[in-house]
Formats: structure tokens, sequence, C-alpha cells
């Protein structure tokens, strides 16, 4: 290949590169109008039964005490916090009536009355 052949295969390239940058970036725009509120209810997806948890005594009795220390990188932990926020501290998710600490980093969960 002769010099100018290489410089035309390189421009091809960067022309090309440049094209699928440009669509990435529309595609990105679509995503944040049209499919965000579906993907923010999936990114919430989340097994509470994987949080790990102690067991604990408060006044009304034993319930699961969930920390950040016994969850660092569990995803699920992490999403069980972030629906807490969302639901002002207090949910019912697999059977187990969950709430936050004061903290905002700490769970408590017990079996649901229901």
């Amino acid at each position: 290949m002769n010099p100018e052949e290489r410089d035309a295969l390189a421009q091809v390239v960067s022309n090309r590169i440049q094209h699928i940058l440009g669509e990435k970036e529309d595609l990105e725009n679509l995503l944040i109008v049209l499919g965000k509120p579906i993907l923010d209810t999936k990114k919430l997806q989340y097994d509470a039964m994987k949080v790990v948890t102690r067991q604990t005594e408060g006044s009304k009795g034993y319930y699961l005490k969930a920390i950040p220390e016994d969850n660092q990188n569990n995803r699920d932990f992490e999403l069980l916090i972030e629906d807490l926020k969302q639901h002002n501290g207090k949910l019912t998710k697999q059977g187990y009536f969950c709430w936050l600490f004061d903290d905002q980093k700490t769970a408590g969960m017990k079996p649901s009355k229901k």
C-alpha cells in the first residue's frame, strides 16, 4: 500500500468513527427522552434476600439489620437503600417490611404481617 492509499484509508476510517460517534450520541439522547423511565424501573429490580443482615433485638422484638459494612459491593443492598429512599423510608418487599434508619445507609427488615 502506498502512502496515498494509506492516507485515503485512514480518512475513511476516521470518517466512519465520527459517524458512529454521532449515532451513539443520537441514541443516547433518544434513550434519555423515551427510555429512561423504563430503565430506572428495571434498575430497581433486586433480591432483598441477597442483602447481608444481622439479627438484632429492638424495642418491638427481633428484626434483621442490614449495614453498609456487611454489604460492600452488594448491588442488591444498594438498590434496597435507593428503593427505600424513593418510598419515604418504608416499603414491603418479598414478604418483608423494610425501613430505612435515620442515617440513610442502614436498613431494617422483618416479616410482613400481611
